[in-house]
């Protein structure tokens, strides 16, 4: 098996197993601009820190630093729940998901008019 960084076996898997029934497609000298195409955040939400609720579900806080994954109290959407970065293809932020560590609705949460992509990445 070779070593390759987590992108780069993202894509590849991308490449074997096409999502949404779509084929794979030829790479193209330049990327064709959609009317969905995901803009990069101009901001990084501060103050995410590692928590109980990552440990029991087995995320040491290691992986949780590597990935950015981890609890934000902060105000908006996100706040008081465990926030997931996502990242493009070129490891820009697009957005952060989060899901609730207690009872509140809903228990995921995503951000609005992030289109559905065939695939998102956590580094």
């Amino acid at each position: 098996m070779d070593s390759v960084a987590v992108i780069d076996a993202a894509k590849k898997i991308l490449e074997w197993f096409p999502t949404n029934g779509h084929s794979p497609q030829p790479e193209a000298s330049e990327p064709e601009p959609t009317k969905a195409e995901n803009t990069p955040l101009g901001f990084e939400l501060k103050g995410i820190a590692y928590h109980p609720y990552l440990e029991s579900r087995g995320i040491t806080k290691e992986t949780a630093e590597t990935f950015g994954v981890g609890f934000f109290p902060g105000k908006g959407s996100m706040a008081d729940r465990v926030v997931i970065p996502i990242h493009n293809e070129s490891g820009e932020l697009l957005a952060y998901a989060g899901r609730a560590i207690d009872n509140t609705d809903p228990k995921y949460r995503f951000p609005a008019g992030l289109p559905a992509s065939p695939m998102y990445f956590l580094t």
